[in-house]
C-alpha cells in the first residue's frame, strides 16, 4: 500500500511539472543563418533528474541527432557546414553537409577524434577550425588544452580525414 502511494505521488509530481511548465523538454534553441539557410541547434533536456539530454542540429529539412561538437563551421567555398555527431557504441562521425545540394557526407572517425571544438572561437584552447580550403581539400586545426595544435586534411571527394605532418 505504501509503495503504491509513493508511485502515485511521483507520477502526480511529474504530470504536475509538465502541466505547469516547471519541466520542459524543449531546452535551449539557437537559430543561425548561413547564406540564406536556417540552421537550428536544439538542446533538449530530460525530465528525469539524472537523465541525459539530446542535442540536435536541424538544417534543410534534415535532423542530425546527438550533436557532439560545440556547433558547426561554415565553409563558404563548399557552400557547406561541418559538424560532429556521436552514435551509440562510441562512433564519432564528422559531417560535411552541402546546403545547396542538401547532401551529407559522413566520415566515421577511427583511431582519433577531431571536431569536438567545431564552432568554438579560434582563440579557445579547445577550438577546431578550418585553416584553409583548396578545391576539395580543407585543413582543420584541432586544439587541445596545453598541447600543440594538430592539423588534419579533410578530403571531401575521397570522404577521408587524415592527420598531416
Amino acid at each position: 500500500m505504501k509503495n503504491n502511494f509513493i508511485k502515485t505521488a511521483a507520477i502526480m509530481v511529474v504530470i504536475g511539472g509538465f502541466s505547469t511548465g516547471c519541466i520542459s523538454l524543449a531546452g535551449d534553441k539557437r537559430v543561425f543563418h548561413e547564406n540564406g539557410f536556417e540552421i537550428v541547434i536544439q538542446d533538449r533536456t530530460s525530465p528525469l533528474p539524472h537523465g541525459s539530454g539530446k542535442r540536435t542540429l536541424e538544417v534543410s529539412g534534415r535532423t542530425f541527432n546527438n550533436l557532439y561538437s560545440a556547433s558547426y563551421v561554415w565553409i563558404p567555398e563548399w557552400s557547406s557546414i561541418i559538424f560532429l555527431t556521436h552514435r551509440e557504441g562510441g562512433a564519432y562521425v564528422l559531417h560535411i553537409f552541402s546546403l545547396e545540394k542538401k547532401h551529407d557526407i559522413a566520415i566515421k572517425q577511427d583511431g582519433f577524434l577531431v571536431g569536438i571544438g567545431i564552432g568554438r572561437p579560434k582563440t579557445d584552447s579547445s577550438a577546431c577550425y578550418v585553416e584553409k580550403v583548396d578545391g576539395d581539400i580543407a585543413v582543420l586545426v584541432n586544439r587541445a588544452y596545453d598541447a600543440p595544435d594538430t592539423r588534419y586534411q579533410l578530403d571531401r571527394a575521397k570522404k577521408k580525414l587524415t592527420p598531416t605532418r
